[in-house]
């Protein structure tokens, strides 16, 4: 076993079982371990030559960066500067670095290390704290920046879980990060795991826990301290892997999944016996059914499918669109075979939803149990930029009896989008999500639903692994 995150997925659990009424705490660092702070680099040296009309770092890239942020003056050696710049350059980068336009205009977080945060935020009675050797003049402006970014992840720092160093204060780094270890601990946090790119910092963690109870994690990427220095049960790794932390654990309960069937018997098999209650055909699955004279006369394919499905006690979505099939037309499909309106959905397209008002009405009044719902990618824009207008369109499509809106995973900001959507108060449903890693990451948006092909071979292999996800 590895992978850092398997393994702290694990000691996680062993944690959990072993103190089922404690409060668990997951600490992480913040610079070099949450936020890249090469980009911090790269933009201060930027606005060095655009402040003094100067080329020096006008070739530079993120990926020309493999020095920690004190050692500038040492990177400046290497390239061929006049000494008098080199002053003027190091008093401006120090000047700059810390400052509120930097933090806003350049902090970004290492992949993936958000979905990880936010995993463990929404399990019971788990905590992450922040334990940073940032001081605490710098108190407001580390928590706007990082909530600012964690936004559309739906993470949130917590004033209460944030840990710095006095103002004024002399100790070292590490000695203030055992003080911040010790601080949770007497808020009455039991301490899984620690997770920091500097090797002393963990070093001296391990020196405050003899009995090893806590997991160190150190996050190789750039750092200032010997490696050395690293204690040897320390777990080393550079990629947060959602798809290590969660295969063995159970994905949040509420969000209903929806299989996408596209292809075939054999899809439909692998639906059949897995634990995913939903299923959606497009509508040209029942194009035809829907010409046949005679009830049920419809293909034996689609009649042996949709008997399967109803005797499993699964349930089936539509997608509709114009031109194909009438939601009337489907749904009396359906209940010629037993399903009733709680166990259908309907996604129904936008110009249905607008042009047929009445008989949007007389649809939802008829099934005031069913699940509708239509996409609402084409409100993107406004949902970002106008949100007054924004809400007024989605009102608009609520009055026609829509209860959930669809959004295509694949387009840009969907997170953005997700998270605002939810945020006032909207039933969300995620579609076209390919990819373990990302039905894990739409999964930890916490939707009202997921649409996947679950195509995806890790996930879904012969012996059907993702009953110990989807119970």
């Amino acid at each position: 076993m590895n992978n850092w995150m398997t393994q702290l997925a694990s000691h996680y659990n062993r944690t959990k079982e072993r103190y089922p009424d404690d409060r668990i705490m997951i600490v992480f660092d913040i610079d070099g371990t949450i936020l890249d702070m090469r980009y911090v680099i790269l933009y201060v040296l930027k606005a060095f030559d655009e402040n003094h009309n100067t080329r020096h770092f006008v070739d530079l890239k993120v990926s020309d960066i493999d020095f920690h942020e004190e050692h500038i003056r040492s990177f400046l050696d290497r390239l061929n500067i006049p000494s008098g710049d080199k002053e003027v350059i190091a008093e401006q980068y120090k000047r700059i670095f810390w400052t509120s336009a930097a933090a806003l205009e350049a902090h970004r977080p290492f992949r993936g290390v958000l979905e990880v945060i936010r995993w463990f935020q929404m399990q019971p009675n788990t905590y992450v704290a922040l334990n940073t050797g940032r001081p605490e003049s710098l108190r407001f402006q580390t928590l706007h920046t990082l909530n600012r970014l964690a936004d559309e992840y739906r993470v949130n720092f917590d004033d209460d879980l944030l840990y710095m160093k006095p103002d004024g204060s002399e100790q070292a780094i590490p000695e203030i990060k055992v003080n911040g270890i010790q601080h949770f601990e007497r808020e009455g946090y039991r301490i899984c795991a620690v997770v920091d790119n500097e090797p002393e910092n963990l070093y001296a963690v391990s020196q405050a826990d003899p009995e090893q109870g806590i997991l160190l994690l150190h996050a190789d990427t750039i750092f200032k301290s010997k490696r050395a220095s690293v204690p040897g049960h320390a777990v080393n790794g550079k990629r947060y892997d959602l798809t290590a932390l969660v295969l063995n654990n159970a994905l949040p309960q509420h969000t209903q999944f929806v299989w996408h069937c596209t292809d075939g018997i054999k899809s439909l098999h692998q639906f059949l016996r897995s634990n995913v209650h939903w299923i959606q055909f497009d509508s040209h699955f029942f194009a035809s059914y829907l010409r046949q004279t005679s009830d049920n006369a419809g293909p034996p394919d689609i009649a042996l499918c949709l008997s399967l499905i109803k005797k499993r006690g699964k349930k089936i979505k539509l997608l509709l669109r114009e031109g194909e099939v009438r939601p009337a037309e489907a749904l009396r499909a359906l209940s010629g075979y037993g399903f009733d309106a709680s166990s259908i959905c309907l996604d129904i397209g936008i110009p249905t939803v607008m042009d047929g008002n009445e008989g949007m009405k007389i649809l939802r009044g008829e099934y005031p149990r069913m699940i509708i719902q239509c996409p609402v990618d084409h409100l993107a824009p406004l949902i970002l930029t106008d949100p007054a207008r924004a809400k007024e369109a989605l009102a608009v499509i609520r009055s026609r009896g829509i209860d959930r809106f669809s959004v295509n995973w694949m387009q840009p900001k969907k997170r953005r989008i997700i998270a605002r959507l939810l945020r006032w108060g909207s039933e969300i449903d995620i579609r076209d999500v390919h990819g373990l890693e990302s039905f894990l990451q739409a999964a930890l948006m916490a939707p009202s639903s997921i649409t996947s092909h679950f195509n995806f071979l890790e996930y879904y292999n012969e012996e059907y692994p993702s009953d110990r996800l989807i119970a």
